[in-house]
């Protein structure tokens, strides 16, 4: 049985196959507070020792050693908890106490790279890979997903969506529009092609899939055709 695109992208490019949501506080715990966080199916649990600053910080530990958990970030009330799994499911609870904080759980980035991996599919065709069509599908995807990352590391990151102050402009439903860098203006191209896919090693791995596979690419930002 062949792997699907997404699969051999998580396969190739485990950096990017990172869930990560956030949950947060409403006020600081107190006595006898008890707070579970549950992490696809693992739990930690802390009670309430000496403040709540440091009660937090000890569930934090405990939720790093969660095997599940990649990383962990605590900022004020707010944690932050990255898993290497393609879906993420994360509930919190404090019990206890004459009182108890409410919990809020939200999400970062959960699209990013279902986004990345759509557009893909999108630029590839399917009759020039023929049975490494998934393949080169999942490395047009992982060079997307570099060059997204330098993007935003220098320019000190997007929102909260992974939309907006990066390379992608526009996103709607039932129709993609994007812009990607310098390359929409360039995308007929070849020179521009090759270039582009040079700034990855995701992107030199497929230039050599096309060369193997006696190609020609008309764009890497554009549908391609078949000869």
């Amino acid at each position: 049985m062949s792997s699907t695109a997404s699969e051999l992208l998580a396969l190739i490019a485990p950096e990017f196959n990172i869930r990560s949501n956030w949950f947060s506080l409403s006020t600081e715990l107190i006595v006898d507070n008890v707070i579970s966080v549950t992490v696809n199916g693992q739990t930690a649990v802390e009670t309430y020792n000496t403040n709540s600053d440091t009660t937090l910080n000890n569930l934090r530990t405990k939720l790093e050693l969660l095997p599940v958990v990649k990383t962990v970030e605590l900022s004020g009330l707010v944690f932050s908890i990255t898993t290497e799994r393609d879906e993420i499911s994360l509930s919190a609870i404090v019990t206890g106490g004459i009182s108890q904080a409410v919990v809020t759980v939200g999400e970062i980035n959960t699209d990013l790279r279902d986004m990345f991996l759509k557009l893909a599919l999108l630029q590839t065709n399917e009759c020039w890979y023929g049975i490494k069509y998934n393949y080169a599908t999942a490395l047009r995807a992982a060079h997307l997903l570099y060059l997204d990352a330098q993007n935003q590391s220098l320019t000190g990151g997007g929102d909260v969506a992974g939309i907006g102050n990066g390379t992608i402009k526009e996103m709607q439903q039932d129709e993609l529009s994007i812009t990607y860098g310098a390359v929409s203006e360039l995308k007929d191209s070849k020179s521009a092609v090759v270039a582009d896919l040079s700034r990855s090693p995701y992107g030199i791995t497929l230039l050599s899939l096309t060369r193997a596979a006696n190609t020609s690419m008309m764009s890497t930002g554009g549908m391609m055709q078949c000869p």
